[in-house]
């Protein structure tokens, strides 16, 4: 579909919608950016992997505590709605999101998933995240209502 100049897309980008606060709601543009469906400026973020659109991962700061592992990769996928990371990874960020909470909270692993009892979720912290970016870091902040999901009650 990308031919220069008479194919169908004439750029090798794409871009990706997801509604905020929705699971099922989206758009992926081939061919370019819709900048109505954003606010602010867009970064480019090389990819290193070949078989995911995987990026480097420079570093998570969860309330002014890092954790910085060499080697750490995040993989854009869109087609799950989970975080998925390595064992130890996972670990040291529950440890800096219990320290980060702005109360002490109950965080239980139940088989994969974490679970927190609903009361709680507002204290959560904001993890912030840092990537490598063609033109330097990028970073994001992910909201507790974007990293937990509420469970039918």
């Amino acid at each position: 579909l990308v031919k220069n100049p008479s194919g169908y897309i004439k750029s090798r980008s794409f871009s990706l919608y997801l509604e905020s606060g929705s699971l099922a709601r989206g758009e992926v543009l081939l061919g370019g950016v819709d900048p109505d469906k954003f606010i602010g400026s867009l970064s480019l973020m090389p990819v290193v992997g070949e078989d995911h659109w995987m990026i480097r991962l420079l570093a998570v700061n969860v309330g002014g505590a890092s954790m910085r592992q060499a080697g750490l990769h995040a993989i854009l996928d869109t087609g799950t709605n989970g975080i998925s990371m390595p064992a130890k990874a996972r670990e040291d960020l529950t440890t800096l999101i219990r320290v980060g909470a702005k109360k002490p909270i109950d965080i239980r692993l139940n088989r994969t998933e974490y679970e927190i009892d609903c009361a709680d979720r507002k204290y959560l912290p904001t993890i912030d995240l840092s990537f490598e970016g063609v033109d330097g870091t990028v970073s994001m902040e992910v909201p507790q209502e974007n990293y937990v999901e509420e469970l039918g009650s």
